[in-house]
């Protein structure tokens, strides 16, 4: 184990939010101009949990362990912690992965800090951080929600950023819910896929930019801000809408597949207008105005032909960051 003089603790605990990404402003080569960009929010639950333990070893458990452990030797090497520094990490709950959640880059985030915090290693600067785990390449949204939690918009990278500036963030209503719709066996892209489909798709053209970025900020941020939720929706739907469409070539439309796009349509046929794609999907998610709004779609949804085979969660947003608590410290 590291010396008394380095540890400031002995057991951690990390819990972090799920992120929501409604779509990037560009992608695609644009001389002179900002890349990505875009526009997500942080919410409560699925949740990651994780305990990190000073032991003699490396070790882990629990969901997405390897991936955990992996993140941590990234961490260890890459901050220039402690040498000898060995722990027990427990994933006590994650959400799945790869499903548009932004579980990659919570985990990865999670790992960092709570190792940072067993060692007195402060976080200074988010570039270093997205930089040692590999994160933010393209959206920023789940590196300053990890760090801030609510809405989030990211101004977008040129060629020098390593983080995208956080062009805007606001805390959402605390009434307004998110209704997650889990298509279950099913992923979106990631890794080299996904990488291949960024390499294969037609550049985002600016005018196209431009508006995403006006309804992003005038009409999104500014609905939620002023708590007018009918507009909200709208403009969530619409905002999903036409940033899929700048991925058609790759998706075959708007949505992952055509069965989510009839989805869409049947989930706004029952009175929610504000439903979309996060990421790449495969999970949907409608914006409802209570809790109570929430709970009587869902019964109305699971009572749809369409819906069978899918699982829903209900869930407010996070308007607060992740949580390190220190469980034991170095000097007890």
């Amino acid at each position: 184990m590291p010396s008394q003089q380095t540890i400031a603790a002995t057991q951690v605990e990390v819990t972090a939010h799920s992120r929501l990404h409604f779509g990037l402003f560009s992608f695609g080569p644009r001389e002179g101009r900002s890349q990505f960009g875009g526009v997500g929010a942080m919410i409560d639950r699925p949740r990651l949990q994780l305990r990190l333990a000073l032991a003699d070893d490396w070790s882990a458990s629990g969901p997405n362990s390897d991936r955990a452990l992996a993140f941590a030797h990234e961490a260890v090497a890459g901050l220039q912690l402690a040498d000898d520094l060995r722990c027990r990490i427990t994933v006590l709950e994650a959400p799945a992965a790869h499903v548009g959640l932004g579980s990659g880059t919570q985990l990865a985030l999670a790992v960092a800090n709570g190792l940072c915090r067993l060692v007195r290693r402060p976080i200074t600067r988010l570039e270093e951080l997205a930089t040692v785990m590999g994160r933010a390449r393209r959206s920023s949204v789940g590196m300053h929600g990890f760090f801030r939690g609510g809405m989030i918009v990211d101004a977008g990278k040129r060629p020098q950023d390593v983080v995208s500036p956080l062009l805007a963030r606001i805390d959402l209503p605390a009434p307004w819910r998110f209704v997650l719709l889990f298509s279950p066996n099913e992923q979106g892209l990631f890794g080299d896929a996904e990488e291949q489909a960024f390499a294969e798709l037609p550049p985002v053209d600016a005018p196209t930019a431009t508006g995403l970025r006006h309804l992003a900020l005038e009409e999104l941020m500014a609905s939620a801000a002023n708590m007018r939720y009918a507009e909200f929706g709208e403009a969530l739907y619409r905002y999903g809408r036409q940033a899929g469409l700048c991925y058609a070539a790759q998706q075959g439309g708007p949505y992952a597949s055509a069965r989510l796009e009839r989805l869409v349509e049947a989930v706004r046929e029952l009175g929610a207008p504000g439903v979309t794609q996060s990421s790449w999907g495969p999970t949907l998610c409608v914006a409802m105005p209570s809790q109570t709004a929430a709970e009587e779609f869902v019964r109305k949804f699971e009572a749809l032909p369409e819906a069978h085979g899918m699982s829903t969660l209900i869930t407010a947003a996070a308007n607060q960051g992740a949580r390190v608590s220190v469980l034991s410290d170095s000097s007890k």
